[in-house]
C-alpha cells in the first residue's frame, strides 16, 4: 500500500488543522517556542537567538539578507556578514522579530497551485506588521513593545498563509469560491467555518503561542489599512483610515500618508530580502504620487543615533561572543565599532591601523554617516616619534581649546598633535593594542550632525575600547 494511500483523508477543519501542526509545520513551531523562550528571559542574550538561527542554515541566509535590509535604515555602510554581528547592530527585539519573519516565510513554501495567494498573504502580513509598529512607536511605546506588535500582526496572517499552503482540499474549494467574486470573509466563513484569523488562533493554540496574539488595537487598524490600501490613496474608507492615523501621529492627513507610504516601502524592501516579492503590488495606487513622495523625501531627514545605555551594557556583554580567536580580529573590531557607533550615539566611528613597515597609519573600517569622507581623511604618516606617542591605553578626548586624557604620562596635546593638526573639530581617540603593543587608534565623532560631545559620550567610547581589548586578550592565537 503505498504512503498516500495510508494517509487519513481530511475531511474537517480540525483534521486540517493537525495535519498542518503535526505533519506540515512542527519545525516552525519549534522555532517559534524557541524564539520566545530565549527573549522572554530576564537574562536574555542575542548570542540565544543567534544559535536558535544559526541551526538552520536557510534561516540563517534570510536572516541576514534581512538584518542588512533593516540596515540601509540606520546610515551604516559595512556589511552585516555575521548573526553575531546582526544582534550587536539590531538589538535583540529587532533581531526576534526578524527571526519570525524569515521563519515564517521559510516554512511557508506552498505548492505551486496557489503561489501567488501565498504570497500576496505573506506580502500583506509584513505590510501590517511595518504599519503596527509604527504606531506603537507613534503612540510611545518602548523598543520591545513595538516589536512585540510585529510579531503579533505578522502572526494574526498565519491562519491564511498556512491555509493556502497546506488546506489541500480545503484551499481547492476556497480559490473557487473566490473567483466567482465571492468576498475573502464570507468564502472563509462558507468554507471553514470560521474566519483566517480564527483558523490561525487555532493553529497558535495548538503549538500554545496564542498568547502573542492580543488583540491589540495598533495591529487591528495596521491590518484594515494593509486591506483597504489596495483601493488607493483616494478611496474613501482608506481615507478614513488615514485619517484616523493622522490623530496618532499628531500630523496632517497628507503628511500621514507620507509616512505610511514610507512604512510600505520599508516593507517591500524586507520583502525582497526575505524571498518573497508582491508588497508593492498591495500598495495604493495613489494618484498625487508626486506629492507624496517628496514630502516623504522632506520628512525623512538625516537620522544620527542616540545614546542608549541598554544598548550599550547589551552590545559590551556581546562583543565577548562574536570572536572565536585572534583571526577574528576584523569582525570583533566591527561590532566594536558598530557599538561606539550605534549605542554610544556618536556619528561616526573608525579604526586606523598601523602599516606593517609602520611608516603609515590609516583608516581601514569606518562606519556611521559621512563614512567615504572620513575615511579619506584619516591617513597618517608615521615618524620614530609618533610612533612612541601612540602608547598603550591612550584614551583622550579632543576639543578645540584643550584635551582631556586618563591616561597619567605625556601631555596629549603636543604628543598626538601629528593626529589633532589634521583634525576637522572635536573628537574621541584612543590607542587600541594587542599584546601590550599599539596596532593602531580607535576614532569616532559628532561632526556631520554638529551635535556637540559630552563627558557620557567619552566614558562609553572608553568602554568599548577597553571590553574589545581585554576580549581580544582573552582569544586563543590560532
Amino acid at each position: 500500500m503505498s504512503d498516500a494511500a495510508s494517509e487519513p483523508a481530511v475531511n474537517t477543519i480540525s483534521q486540517l488543522i493537525r495535519l498542518i501542526t503535526d505533519k506540515h509545520l512542527p519545525a516552525f513551531a519549534s522555532t517559534l517556542k524557541n524564539v520566545f523562550r530565549a527573549t522572554d528571559s530576564d537574562s536574555t542574550s542575542g548570542q540565544q537567538i543567534a544559535q536558535i538561527i544559526l541551526r538552520d542554515s536557510a534561516l540563517t541566509s534570510r536572516v541576514l539578507c534581512a538584518a542588512n535590509a533593516a540596515n540601509l535604515g540606520y546610515g551604516a555602510h559595512t556589511k552585516i556578514a555575521t548573526v553575531s554581528r546582526a544582534v550587536v547592530v539590531l538589538g535583540v527585539n529587532a533581531l526576534r522579530s526578524l527571526c519570525v519573519s524569515a521563519a515564517v516565510v521559510e516554512s511557508m513554501t506552498g505548492p505551486r497551485q496557489f503561489r501567488d495567494r501565498v504570497r500576496d498573504a505573506l506580502a500583506r502580513a509584513l505590510h501590517s506588521a511595518f504599519q503596527a509598529r509604527d504606531i506603537g512607536v507613534s503612540e510611545g511605546l518602548g523598543p520591545e513593545a513595538a516589536e512585540r506588535l510585529f510579531i503579533e500582526s505578522l502572526l494574526s496572517h498565519i491562519g491564511e498563509i498556512a491555509f493556502w499552503c497546506y488546506g489541500e482540499e480545503f484551499a481547492v474549494r476556497m480559490d473557487a469560491v473566490l473567483r466567482v467574486g465571492m468576498p475573502t470573509a464570507e468564502a472563509a466563513r462558507e468554507v471553514l467555518g470560521c474566519s483566517f484569523q480564527q483558523f490561525g488562533r487555532d493553529l497558535l493554540q495548538i503549538w500554545k503561542l496564542d498568547f502573542v496574539l492580543q488583540n491589540s488595537p495598533e495591529v487591528g487598524l495596521g491590518n484594515r489599512l494593509t486591506s483597504a490600501a489596495a483601493q488607493g490613496w483616494g478611496h474613501p474608507i482608506l481615507k478614513s483610515i488615514v485619517t484616523e492615523i493622522s490623530q496618532i501621529y499628531r500630523l496632517s492627513d497628507e503628511d500621514t500618508c507620507a509616512r505610511l507610504q514610507r512604512n510600505a516601502e520599508a516593507a517591500n524592501q524586507m520583502a525582497i530580502m526575505l524571498g518573497i516579492e508582491g508588497i508593492q503590488e498591495l500598495l495604493p495606487d495613489h494618484t498625487d504620487a508626486e506629492t507624496i513622495e517628496n514630502i516623504a523625501d522632506e520628512g525623512q531627514g538625516t537620522q544620527y543615533p542616540e545614546p542608549d545605555f541598554k544598548l550599550q551594557m547589551r552590545a559590551l556583554t556581546e562583543l565577548g561572543k562574536v570572536a572565536q580567536s585572534r583571526k577574528d580580529l576584523p569582525l570583533l573590531l566591527e561590532t566594536c565599532l558598530e557599538g561606539i557607533y550605534r549605542a554610544v550615539g556618536l556619528d561616526r566611528a573608525a579604526i586606523c591601523l598601523i602599516s606593517p613597515d609602520r611608516a603609515l597609519l590609516s583608516a581601514r573600517i569606518v562606519v556611521g554617516h559621512q563614512a567615504n569622507v572620513l575615511h579619506a581623511l584619516l591617513n597618517w604618516p608615521l615618524t620614530a616619534q609618533s610612533l612612541r606617542a601612540l602608547q598603550p591605553d591612550l584614551r583622550c578626548w579632543r576639543q578645540e581649546r584643550t584635551t582631556h586624557s586618563n591616561h597619567p604620562k605625556n601631555p596629549m596635546k603636543s604628543a598626538l598633535s601629528f593626529l589633532f593638526d589634521t583634525l576637522p573639530g572635536d573628537a574621541l581617540l584612543a590607542t587600541f593594542s594587542v599584546d601590550n603593543r599599539p596596532i593602531g587608534i580607535l576614532y569616532a565623532d559628532r561632526e556631520p550632525s554638529g551635535r556637540a560631545l559630552d563627558a557620557d559620550a567619552f566614558e562609553g567610547f572608553k568602554s568599548f575600547v577597553e571590553q574589545t581589548e581585554m576580549v581580544m586578550r582573552s582569544l586563543r592565537r590560532a
